[in-house]
């Protein structure tokens, strides 16, 4: 690993360059960021899309038209709806951070990016 890394509750993360104020960028991503904004060590995939689903105001549902149930949320990851960095994750797999990219329906004409 190189000497750029930071280490926050046991979990390692390896980054491009730090500034004097402590925010950090990557080399996909050349934002500064305060690294407590998205390094949430230890939480499972189903964890992190629901707190964005509750915080955000909520991901809507094309099939109700309406708000998503929480248990719909749950059956898009079971059905690879949802990819984290690229990768599907199943609800109870944990996630490697950071995140560069979450997209809702990848596969479909109009995607969500978050």
């Amino acid at each position: 690993m190189s000497d750029n890394t930071i280490t926050v509750n046991g979990m390692t993360v390896e980054f491009h360059e730090m500034d004097a104020a402590g925010r950090i960028n990557f080399k996909l991503d050349n934002t500064w960021r305060d690294p407590m904004d998205f390094i949430v060590p230890k939480v499972s995939a189903l964890d992190f899309i629901m707190r964005v689903h509750k915080t955000g105001g909520g991901f809507w549902s094309r099939e109700m038209k309406d708000f998503a149930s929480n248990s719909e949320v749950r059956r898009w990851l079971d059905n690879s709806a949802i990819r984290f960095n690229g990768r599907a994750l199943k609800p109870k797999d944990v996630i490697d951070f950071p995140l560069y990219s979450v997209v809702l329906f990848p596969k479909a004409q109009r995607i969500t990016i978050l």
